[in-house]
């Protein structure tokens, strides 16, 4: 499912809850790797359309996604037109996901290490069993929002759920782990250095932990 306008990542989101329950309908390999990727290690849509076997450093428990990557999919393929009716060649590449910085002295991009997925049993066995039966990615993006609609009908959650919400449940969880730690939020997401996104993860944990310490 698409991320309507106005909506945040944040609302998209699943609950605790719902992600047991995603979990819980998800049997597939193909849907197991959309939610290991995007739930647990934060990974966009591109990186997981474009994922190949080759990305996995197996005894690292690590993906590192390349810098780019030719790409044979419609995507990255032929001739499209932009949004004022420019024809635009696409030269067969794709390339994460990125933004200039404000200074623009250089380019972030999406999660271009993982880091130790063994820390989520779950999305390492999925990963695990994806690559056993595929050396890259079947689907398109848009294909990936139709199988999370249809998970998303199985596990009967209680909101609208999109990628971009997987990855902000990502990055929630993230900042738990690393205990409000933004440099390696922001290393682990793929933001710039003191993103404000992550600046907003960091928040929440804070506000968790003074609760719980003020509980006690």
């Amino acid at each position: 499912m698409s991320r309507t306008l106005h909506t945040t990542a944040k609302e998209c989101s699943p609950s605790p809850e719902d992600a047991n329950k995603l979990m819980q309908a998800c049997h597939d390999p193909i849907d197991r790797f959309i939610l290991a990727g995007a739930m647990f290690l934060g990974m966009d849509k591109g990186a997981i359309a474009h994922f190949r076997d080759t990305w996995v450093i197996q005894h690292e428990n690590r993906i590192k996604i390349p810098d780019s990557q030719s790409c044979s999919k419609p995507c990255c393929n032929g001739i499209r037109k932009d949004k004022n009716g420019k024809i635009i060649q696409k030269d067969g590449i794709w390339r994460p996901k990125g933004k200039h910085t404000k200074s623009g002295n250089y380019v972030t991009y999406r999660n271009i290490d993982t880091g130790d997925y063994s820390i989520f049993p779950w999305a390492g066995e999925s990963i695990k069993i994806f690559i056993a039966g595929y050396k890259e990615f079947p689907l398109s993006e848009r294909a990936i929002n139709l199988r999370l609609d249809a998970m998303i009908e199985r596990a009967k959650t209680s909101r609208r759920i999109t990628v971009h919400g997987l990855r902000s449940f990502a990055a929630s969880n993230l900042s738990h782990i690393f205990k409000g730690d933004i440099s390696k939020l922001c290393s682990a997401m793929g933001w710039e250095p003191d993103s404000p996104m992550a600046k907003v993860y960091v928040k929440q944990y804070q506000l968790k932990q003074a609760y719980e310490e003020g509980k006690g």
